[in-house]
């Protein structure tokens, strides 16, 4: 009994989860600084090898982001090790804020095409930069 009950836990710690996923987050800022907090938008990252691996993370009201990604039906912390492209998605939740938001963010930002945001997987310490 104790070796099936070895052999089990064994395969579990070798293939449950995914191996792959790490930590990516950072701040997200705007300059020049200006008053305006984000409340609910989301930097979204594309995989540059695999552009179908999306992986998101929401934005703070003092601008740091954790990057999560759906795995298997579950969301997960961190992403596949890697390089991405990044954009800005603004929140449709409040509409004041979206019309803020769409004011202070150039519309560049919000396109994989023409952000020019750019991280690596893994990080802890990513600054993006959104320049007005």
């Amino acid at each position: 009994m104790p070796v099936a009950t070895v052999g089990i836990l064994s395969v579990c710690v070798l293939g449950c989860g995914s191996k792959s996923d790490v930590p990516l987050e950072g701040v997200v800022v705007i300059e020049p600084e200006i008053d305006f907090h984000f409340s609910g938008d989301t930097l979204e990252i594309r995989s540059k090898d695999r552009p179908a691996e999306v992986a998101y993370g929401e934005i703070k009201a003092d601008g740091s982001f954790r990057v999560e990604s759906l795995r298997d039906g579950s969301i997960v912390k961190g992403t596949s090790a890697g390089e991405y492209e990044a954009r800005i998605v603004v929140s449709d939740d409040d509409s004041r804020h979206k019309a803020a938001a769409l004011k202070v963010i150039p519309k560049k930002y919000m396109q994989f095409a023409s952000s020019g945001l750019k991280v690596t997987a893994p990080n802890t310490q990513v600054t993006i930069t959104i320049s007005r």
